[in-house]
């Protein structure tokens, strides 16, 4: 349950499912389209994020309980450093146009791994706990919330006054 939550709000970052809500919009691509990519990018996402964790894992034996929660909130907090530095490129996804391929690079290359699933492979390696019961579960609340934000907010770029202010905010944001 645990695990399902975490990758269930872990794609409420924006940087999780703006970009492709967004290159969704500009390219007009149907639903269906529109969740394949979703479908691939969120597997991408969170197989980065078991692969670093399956390499860490044996590692993670020799924690205990405190220097697991203590690495984990670290590794959280760098990441979502490195994120907050890498969400400048999005003023690139956002201003470059449908056809822009960098743009929809750009988009893509926000997502990185899923470093939120590394403790959880890790506490599972430490209890003696197979790690494949919490990764399906987190998966599927990663798929189940990063499809559901980006259906959803690519209907809301059809408002006028939402798109206005994602220009606003999106140049506020950007590093110059």
């Amino acid at each position: 349950l645990i695990a399902f939550l975490l990758g269930l709000v872990h794609v409420l970052s924006p940087d999780h499912w703006v970009p492709l809500s967004l290159q969704s919009w500009q390219r007009g691509w149907n639903y269906h389209r529109t969740q394949g990519l979703v479908l691939q990018l969120m597997l991408l996402h969170v197989a980065m994020g078991l692969l670093a964790a399956l390499m860490l894992g044996e590692w993670a034996r020799g924690l205990g309980p405190s220097g697991l929660f203590a690495f984990s909130l670290g590794l959280v907090l760098v990441m979502s450093l490195a994120r907050f530095v890498r969400f400048s490129r999005l003023r690139e996804a956002f201003l470059a146009g449908p056809q822009s391929k960098r743009g929809l690079v750009a988009a893509w290359g926000l997502l990185g791994p899923a470093e939120s699933l590394v403790p959880v492979v890790m506490k599972s390696v430490q209890l003696g706990e197979h790690w494949l019961a919490p990764v399906i579960a987190y998966t599927a609340g990663t798929l189940i919330a990063g499809s559901s934000l980006v259906f959803w907010g690519r209907r809301l770029w059809n408002q006028p006054s939402i798109l206005a202010r994602g220009y606003l905010w999106v140049g506020r944001l950007s590093l110059r």
